[in-house]
C-alpha cells in the first residue's frame, strides 16, 4: 500500500513499513513522547522501555510509515 500526500512543505508518501524502518519508527515515536520526561520523573524511564517494547513487539499488525524526502517521519 502506498498514498502520496501533498503538504505545504512537499510531499509525504504513505507506506507499508519495511524492516529497515523499525529503527526510525522507534525513533521517531521515542521523540515524540520525549517531552513528557519532565512531567513524569521516576515513570518516564519505564514507560520509555514501555514504548520500546510496544514498537519492537508489533507481531502480525500492520505498520505504516510517513517518508519525507526519503526519512522516515512517522510511523504506527
Amino acid at each position: 500500500m502506498a498514498f502520496l500526500s501533498e503538504s505545504p512543505e512537499g510531499r509525504v508518501l504513505i507506506r507499508d513499513a519495511r524492516p529497515e524502518d523499525f529503527d526510525a519508527i522507534r525513533e521517531v515515536t521515542l521523540a515524540a513522547y520525549q517531552e513528557y520526561a519532565a512531567l513524569m520523573p521516576g515513570f518516564w524511564d519505564d514507560y520509555r522501555q514501555n514504548i520500546i517494547a510496544s514498537r519492537d513487539e508489533v507481531g502480525s499488525a500492520d505498520q505504516l510509515v510517513a517518508e519525507h524526502h526519503g526519512a522516515a517521519v512517522a510511523g504506527t
